[in-house]
């Protein structure tokens, strides 16, 4: 049997390996855990026109030209539908993760059959959830690999090659800086294990460089004047040393397992076996490494801000590879016939990597694969009926935003999809969601409107060191079982155009029309097959609220108040009610001189028109100078014209949004997004 397996090459083992860990994504498809994240943060942009996610620089809310770096799935996906695009895209990391290192360990180091696969394993395991953005550091052993083959004759052509679509598939998968901090890491482990094949890398390099810019070049570019740090900053407390963890892909898992073997292969051998030092030596060299990198950028970002961004956790990111590697080593010393251990030590060290490897498909198949269980499709489905009573509510009106609650505390939801992902690609805009770019306007509107101040039990986005899930958390009374809206600025939410509120427990104390409620039990009352029919027939225990009072997305001011500063300006709206605030624009003098209005009975009359995500167009009639205001985010980004060419001002308006003083000659109002106009 041993002879047969031995017969049969590495890449088609792994393969079938990889096929079997990817199989609950494909047989549970739209319902799988993957499918809900990969729907929120990739796939929605590219499953309607224009967008969804509340962001900053859109009508729809998507980051756009942000969001060029996922460019390069954009062919895969016009042929696939977005669940079987993440299942390939989990398929490919558990290859790419598991085949190279077990390669790695075998042929590059000597590592036997059994630490190869242990090794493999372990790498598996931390990319068992295969983030898309994983796969710069799930890559690792293959880049490894291609040091190797640098050197290698009958590879040396093919190492081009690779070293061009790998720099395509990093500026596609993740952040600039985490690109760069696992190729460092790359760097650095063959530095001190194999430094004598670096030499060859320099042309390898340019050309992994033409790759990446191709797909990263516009991105950058598309990004010069977004400011996704302004609100970020590092403490002391990211000096403490957190390397003993693994990060990526498991949700707190940490590598005791790992550990455990480098102590017991360096025990068993008095300290002298070679491979188990090697093991040894890595980790504490890492650590001491990992330590020092987060204290200069601890330091460093008290004089460059762009360094207090950065976050220095993200060097945890090389933990799964290092302790792979190193309880890969570990079992191999274990394991040698020709060590002088006693049988136990070996029949110790099996039957713990059986039990662990079992564990693992446990975890797996039955946590990620069958999330879907708790997740429900009103999550993640994105032919929910919820959703097909929102959609008919988008026929023949202006833009509406919606917005979804969560309970607070966490222990009462049901992972209810804040961000989203289902119903953007339905067409449907949400004031919550995620964003990698928060800027400092929407954070402390953010902030305002939910009131965190004065809320002891939920965190300040404005403290947040990366605020990027912004999520509408809201109390939750326990013996109504039902959700408090009035701690919150319902005022704010209309002028952001919030126009449906949607919970999974019933709404009170807000000013709301009830739309549609659950028309099935609860998930937790019914029983397993009940919840296996209910998620694959589309559930429908979701409320539907309408805000009495919602302010338009375009709408004519009638009225203005002006604010010496953004902090007065803020702390007015979050007090006010909605009937204050209509036909209304509040402006801070914090962003200019304030133009006057020669009336408050101007009327006027506004239509919409769509043209993309980066332009719109308003048709316009007023009867004399007013304000225009535009519930979209402010950005330099953003340019209006009149119908004659003439470039209108805009400034923010509320602190977030826009407004504009237009004229009777302005009939028609253009406006474009470019990254290059502040150029």
């Amino acid at each position: 049997m041993n002879n047969s397996l031995n017969k049969i090459p590495d890449y088609i083992i792994f393969v079938l390996i990889s096929l079997v860990f990817a199989s609950p994504f494909y047989i549970f498809g739209p319902y799988s855990f993957i499918n809900g994240y990969t729907l929120n943060l990739f796939f929605s942009f590219w499953q309607n026109k224009y967008g969804a996610l509340w962001n900053l620089y859109s009508i729809g809310g998507t980051d756009q030209l942000s969001q060029v770096s996922l460019s390069i799935w954009q062919p895969l996906f016009i042929v696939f539908p977005g669940w079987l695009l993440a299942s390939l895209c989990a398929l490919l990391t558990y290859f790419l993760s598991g085949y190279f290192m077990y390669r790695l360990l075998r042929y590059r180091f000597g590592v036997g059959q059994v630490g190869g696969y242990v090794g493999a394993l372990f790498m598996l395991f931390n990319y068992v959830n295969a983030y898309a953005w994983t796969l710069a550091w799930a890559t690792l052993p293959l880049i490894i690999e291609t040091f190797f083959w640098i050197s290698e004759r009958h590879h040396r052509k093919i190492t081009y090659i690779v070293a061009f679509v790998l720099g395509g598939l990093y500026a596609s998968a993740s952040q600039t800086y985490e690109q760069i901090f696992a190729l460092f890491f790359a760097f650095m482990f063959m530095l001190t294990c194999k430094r004598d094949v670096l030499w060859k890398v320099f042309l390898h390099a340019i050309v992994f460089i033409v790759g990446w810019a191709m797909i990263a070049g516009p991105t950058l570019i598309a990004l010069q004047e977004i400011v996704p740090h302004t609100v970020r900053g590092q403490d002391a407390g990211m000096l403490h040393i957190s390397f003993f963890q693994c990060t990526v892909g498991t949700h707190g898992y940490r590598p005791y397992v790992q550990a455990s073997l480098v102590i017991v292969a360096l025990l068993i051998t008095r300290f002298r076996h070679p491979k188990a030092r090697m093991a040894f030596g890595l980790l504490g060299f890492f650590v001491l490494f990992n330590a020092a990198m987060i204290t200069v950028i601890y330091f460093i970002g008290d004089i460059w801000s762009f360094a207090k961004g950065i976050g220095g956790t993200r060097l945890n990111l090389m933990t799964p590879f290092l302790y792979s590697f190193a309880a890969a080593l570990a079992v191999d010393v274990i394991v040698q016939e020709k060590l002088e251990a006693s049988r136990l030590y070996k029949r110790v060290c099996i039957i713990a990597t059986v039990l662990f490897g079992s564990w693992i498909l446990y975890t797996h198949i039955l946590d990620r694969g069958y999330e879907w269980k708790t997740a429900g499709s009103y999550g993640y489905q994105v032919n929910a009926k919820i959703i097909d009573e929102l959609s008919k509510r988008t026929e023949y009106t202006t833009p509406f935003r919606i917005a979804i609650i969560e309970p607070e505390p966490d222990e009462y939801s049901y992972k209810l999809d804040s961000d989203g992902g289902a119903f953007h690609i339905n067409g449907l805009e949400t004031f919550n969601g995620c964003t990698w770019l928060g800027t400092r306007r929407q954070v402390k509107y953010w902030d305002a409107m939910t009131r965190c101040g004065d809320r002891p039990e939920i965190k300040c986005y404005m403290e947040n060191r990366k605020p990027q899930h912004f999520k509408l958390k809201l109390p939750l009374l326990k013996q109504e079982n039902s959700i408090d809206v009035s701690v919150v600025s319902t005022a704010m939410l209309s002028v952001a155009n919030v126009r449906y509120l949607i919970s999974q427990h019933p709404v009170v104390n807000g000013d709301l029309i009830e739309i549609h409620r659950l028309g099935n039990p609860p998930l937790d009352k019914l029983s397993l097959m009940e919840q296996v029919k209910v998620n694959f027939s589309g559930r429908d225990d979701l409320y539907l609220y309408e805000l009495k009072n919602t302010i338009p997305r375009f709408y004519i001011a009638r009225n203005v108040r002006v604010f010496d500063d953004d902090n007065e300006l803020l702390s007015t709206l979050s007090e006010a009610t909605t009937n204050e605030i209509r036909n209304t624009v509040y402006l801070s003098r914090q962003d200019g001189p304030v133009d006057s209005m020669t009336s408050n009975q101007v009327l006027g009359q506004i239509s919409y028109t769509q043209l993309s995500s980066d332009e719109y167009e308003l048709n316009v009639s007023v009867g004399g100078p007013t304000y225009l205001v535009v519930s979209n985010s402010y950005s330099d980004g953003w340019q209006c014209t009149n119908q004659d060419g003439k470039k209108i001002q805009m400034r923010p308006a509320f602190h977030l949004f826009t407004a504009i003083m237009v004229n009777e000659e302005d009939r028609t109002l253009t406006f474009r997004y470019s990254p290059f106009t502040s150029l």
